[in-house]
């Protein structure tokens, strides 16, 4: 068989990656040597010393493959042929006797591959290298994987193998950048097997940092794979309720519950308690009572009585269950407003206390909102028609709010916005947003709005913040309504 440089530069590539019989292209390379000899075939014995020397590493047979790199060696100086030289090195930092060694076939293949514009051999050769120095924990590892691949095909049987790597070597350095890093390249089937180390990552991090979980979003709307998984999501959700981080502590509940394994009874009286926990630590939340109900269902469908005791224990628990829910339900009443579903008066002072325990809060805007002439719409339309513009108000005000903005029905046609860490700016868009979408509306709506902003060791009592923008909106409705003002200390 005569063979091209580039057809033996493939067949290298092949019995490197395995694609190969290799016991099959051993025999064959062999039979083509024994043809080469004969006809006195210089290049194709260099070929065929090539092919042998690869394949005696795959192999792991350490004679052969030292006889055939002393004959592969030989012919690939004494031909001078770069592509076959380039071969060789790489082949001799494969087969080594110590790293010094690989190192030293390794830069000298890189000379060739760089001088060849040979990308893909390039690529493959930094790979090499930067694995010499992980295995030496020498920190230019990362950047010989990272010129690695910058140069590589994706499509490479090593890619995945080289962003392990790198994702090793990232959660070392940088966690936050490890956990960026996996998220845009966790498509690749191979490297999805790393979620335990991106799991722990996330956790440590969570842990160490006590952050409210910034860089779990992604994760969590990632399917579950398994029970360690699973058990680390346990993990998190305690951290969640640790630092009262209710979005997410009700994101990571939700996984549980719908990944654990329901025809457990043992996992049902797991998943109870994490619900029952999530009550005690977040005890106003809305949407409760639908959680409770929605679960105490689910157990009752799912239970199966094999154990007595443990049964008894679990009747027990749904029975505190549905108590729990019926309470829910209560506070519910008593904290929402009924024609909005917004949180009322109360439940402004109960979030404002808690607010101010928290070390992250820097500052709280106060805005207060007030509908023009709204008395008129009730004397001449009647309260139905009223409680359709309360609605519509309380939705738009809702539309612009993100999870640093919470709306209240203050009462009558009153809304309060509370703020957390945002700036007056901050505040005066949100309400140059609120009065665009009202100039937009088809029935005439209009409002006046007040508002105030301090940062947290300026405030000295709430009262006092809340008056502050209630002055500002009667400011606002005695220049001619249908504005917003800023409250400004009146000097002596």
């Amino acid at each position: 068989m005569h063979m091209e440089i580039k057809e033996l530069h493939v067949c290298i590539k092949r019995i490197i990656d395995v694609s190969l019989d290799i016991e099959k292209e051993k025999q064959k390379a062999s039979s083509d040597l024994k043809t080469a000899l004969e006809h006195e075939d210089v290049i194709q014995q260099a070929y065929a010393y090539q092919r042998l020397f690869a394949c005696s590493i795959i192999k792991k047979d350490t004679v052969d493959a030292r006889y055939y790199k002393a004959y592969a060696t030989q012919y690939a100086i004494h031909l001078d042929e770069p592509a076959l030289l380039l071969i060789n090195h790489q082949l001799c930092g494969l087969f080594y006797l110590d790293e010094e060694e690989a190192l030293e076939y390794d830069c000298k293949a890189l000379m060739i591959a760089k001088k060849l514009q040979d990308v893909e051999s390039e690529a493959r050769i930094l790979y090499d290298i930067a694995t010499i120095f992980d295995k030496r924990k020498d920190c230019k590892a990362k950047d010989f994987y990272e010129r690695s691949m910058q140069l590589m095909d994706k499509n490479e049987r090593i890619y995945p193998l080289l962003m392990a790597h790198l994702f090793t070597l990232y959660t070392k350095s940088d966690p936050l950048f490890a956990i960026q890093f996996y998220d845009e390249h966790c498509s690749f089937p191979q490297f999805s097997s790393f979620i335990h180390a991106y799991l722990d990552i996330l956790y440590l991090y969570a842990c160490r940092n006590k952050l409210p979980f910034m860089q779990l979003e992604s994760f969590l709307k990632k399917p579950m794979c398994d029970a360690s998984t699973y058990w680390m999501l346990e993990e998190l959700y305690q951290v969640a309720l640790q630092i009262k981080d209710q979005k997410h502590a009700k994101q990571i509940l939700m996984l549980l519950c719908e990944n654990g394994e329901h025809d457990q009874i043992q996992q049902l009286l797991k998943i109870q308690d994490y619900v029952i926990s999530y009550s005690e630590t977040f005890p106003c939340a809305y949407d409760q009572s639908m959680l409770y109900q929605d679960y105490v269902h689910l157990s009752r469908k799912l239970m199966i009585k094999k154990d007595a005791q443990i049964s008894h224990r679990y009747e027990e628990k749904l029975q505190y269950y549905e108590l729990l829910a019926q309470n829910q339900i209560l506070k519910q009443q008593a904290s929402y407003d009924e024609v909005t579903k917004l949180r009322n008066r109360q439940r402004f002072q109960i979030d404002i206390e808690e607010m101010m325990q928290l070390e992250s809060i820097q500052s709280i805007g106060i805005a207060m909102c007030d509908i023009d002439n709204f008395k008129e719409y009730n004397d001449t339309y009647g309260h139905l028609f009223g409680d359709q513009i309360i609605r519509k108000m309380a939705d738009i005000l809702q539309s612009f709010a993100d999870d640093n903005i919470t709306i209240y029905r203050f009462g009558g046609d009153e809304f309060l916005c509370m703020f957390v860490n945002k700036s007056k700016d901050d505040i005066s868009c949100y309400l140059t947003e609120i009065f665009i979408a009202l100039e937009k509306l088809p029935q005439k709506l209009h409002i006046s709005a007040g508002y105030t902003c301090l940062s947290i060791e300026c405030i000295q009592s709430l009262k006092e913040m809340i008056h502050h923008a209630d002055t500002a909106l009667y400011q606002a409705k005695n220049c001619g309504k249908n504005q917003f003002m800023e409250y400004v200390e009146q000097e002596a």
